[in-house]
């Protein structure tokens, strides 16, 4: 379902916690937001509750058997090592500095903050009261693992091991999962333990 949102102006001073608030400002746009099945406003309360919506995602569940698959051929390739721990934290590194600068110059990169391009989707999540349950669409999670395949792939026609080839691509999806999960918490009302 498209969601007429292209004639709401985002209104930044505006944070919307709940459905409800919402509905008092934009009353049409939350009707279409209870009817349309991406978006859930029943939030998790509790970590039990957290971990079956998540368990449920498609992205996740994609996400976490890609870690699998790479761990495995990872293990498979030998033993790991200091070079492997050295790989881990500068490809977190990376994918940190990757984040900011996609969140900053494509999906806030307008003139009025607003996405740029075929992220136009983003802007709909800001639109959205904070409490609902976000997570990340299949494609994009399937887009940024072959990206990271690619490059991995690349990197060994290269001559670089295989073996750091795979921890490379192991740490780079799991920095994607930290990313999804801690994301999708930041939008729950649960709190820090």
């Amino acid at each position: 379902m498209e969601l007429a949102t292209e004639n709401l102006k985002l209104d930044k001073s505006r944070v919307f916690f709940n459905l409800k608030e919402l509905q008092q400002h934009h009353a049409g746009l939350a009707q279409q937001l209870q009817t349309a099945t991406p978006f859930v406003f029943q939030v998790p309360e509790t970590t039990e509750e957290a971990m079956t919506v998540l368990a449920a995602t498609p992205s996740i569940q994609f996400s976490f058997a890609a870690l699998a698959v790479t761990l495995c051929a990872r293990l498979a390739l030998g033993p790991l090592g200091v070079t492997d721990l050295g790989i881990l934290i500068g490809t977190k590194m990376f994918w940190e500095i990757q984040e900011w600068i996609v969140h900053t110059e494509l999906f806030h990169g307008s003139k009025d903050m607003t996405s740029i391009g075929p992220f136009e989707s983003h802007d709909r999540h800001h639109i959205l009261p904070y409490y609902h349950v976000s997570t990340e669409p299949l494609p994009l999670a399937v887009g940024f693992y072959l990206l990271a395949a690619t490059i991995a792939v690349a990197a060994m026609s290269f001559g670089a091991p295989a073996a750091q080839a795979m921890t490379w691509l192991g740490s780079y999806t799991a920095s994607g999962i930290g990313y999804m999960l801690l994301h999708f918490l930041a939008h729950t009302r649960l709190s820090c333990p």
